[in-house]
């Protein structure tokens, strides 16, 4: 599966949980280490949690798996490295 089929399943996992400003930031020119990243907000520490648990449920039906992932117990932010992309919530 490319990037892009990937990161459009991330965009629909956040619209899915209502995530605010959603964005898909295109850095394969800028950095060797990913291709994309996708940033979006969430309105409290339970939706944070919330969507960083969509993403990741969305990407285990095709089984895609995350590397790290850091900031998910305080969830006033979570990152989520996937190799060729990044999540930011």
């Amino acid at each position: 599966m490319e990037s892009e089929e990937k990161v459009e399943i991330v965009r629909e996992a956040m619209d899915e949980l209502k995530a605010v400003d959603i964005n898909v930031l295109d850095v394969r020119e800028k950095s060797p280490l990913m291709d994309y990243m996708v940033i979006c907000s969430g309105t409290s520490n339970i939706h944070i949690r919330a969507i960083a648990d969509n993403v990741i449920e969305k990407l285990k039906e095709y089984e895609i798996k995350g590397i790290r992932r850091e900031g998910y117990q305080e969830a006033r932010w979570v990152l989520m490295d996937f190799g060729d992309f990044i999540v930011h919530v």
